[in-house]
């Protein structure tokens, strides 16, 4: 269930559909009684003003609604990947019209789905760097709202999971270590990343959680890619 649903709003009915094209730039909700698109933005984020101040999702992944009981419940948060994605007329840089617009930064997007205002973004430049380029995977990589009210984050291309604040700051960090593919290439990538709840495996007793201690000295542990 959600608020949207408890209003009146038919288009986010709990059993619909969200789905996303990650090559067409194309967010949307099938109703799954009629198979019929009831909530739709893209493949042209110039069609209307709230989009152009939403700005250009790209090659995006893991559109989803966050859950009830979240902090933004209610809200859709999609990992907008930049890179590549979507069809139009051939020019410049796009000969055959594929892959038709680019973006060289990659941002993680909280947004209303009835208003399309951001709520939240997390952006390299928001998170204190000089320039967006800091953050950027081009293609796989989610984004999961926590209990808490931060977010975790699979830079996906790059094999980094962190979680953040929602005033950016980096408050963990794993950086997935490189691996021989079946191909012979050497890669660390990671499709997605979700954390779960220590009741998802009841065999097991809580561990007790505790602080950690940031290591002055070094930026990472030992071993880490």
């Amino acid at each position: 269930m959600n608020k949207w649903h408890d209003a009146g709003d038919e288009r986010f009915h709990p059993d619909n559909i969200i789905w996303d094209a990650r090559n067409a730039n194309i967010l949307a909700i099938t109703d799954k009684k009629t198979g019929k698109i009831v909530w739709r933005i893209g493949p042209d984020f110039r069609e209307t003003e709230a989009l152009k101040k939403l700005g250009w999702i790209i090659g995006q992944h893991h559109l989803h609604m966050i859950p009830r009981g979240l902090p933004g419940e209610g809200n859709l948060l999609v990992f907008d990947n930049g890179g590549w994605g979507g069809y139009g007329q051939p020019g410049s840089t796009s000969r055959y019209g594929i892959n038709s617009v680019h973006r060289d930064y990659s941002r993680v997007v909280e947004f209303n789905p009835v208003t399309l205002e951001i709520v939240w973004e997390y952006t390299a430049r928001k998170a204190g760097f000089a320039d967006n380029y800091r953050f950027y995977s081009p293609y796989i990589s989610s984004a999961q709202r926590l209990p808490n009210g931060n977010t975790l984050i699979d830079e996906g291309s790059d094999g980094r999971i962190f979680e953040v604040t929602r005033d950016y700051k980096t408050v963990w960090e794993y950086v997935h270590p490189y691996y021989e593919s079946a191909n012979g290439g050497v890669m660390n990538m990671v499709y997605r990343a979700y954390r779960l709840p220590y009741e998802w495996i009841p065999q097991l007793a809580q561990p007790q959680e505790g602080s950690i201690v940031p290591d002055a000295g070094r930026f990472r542990a030992d071993g880490a890619a």
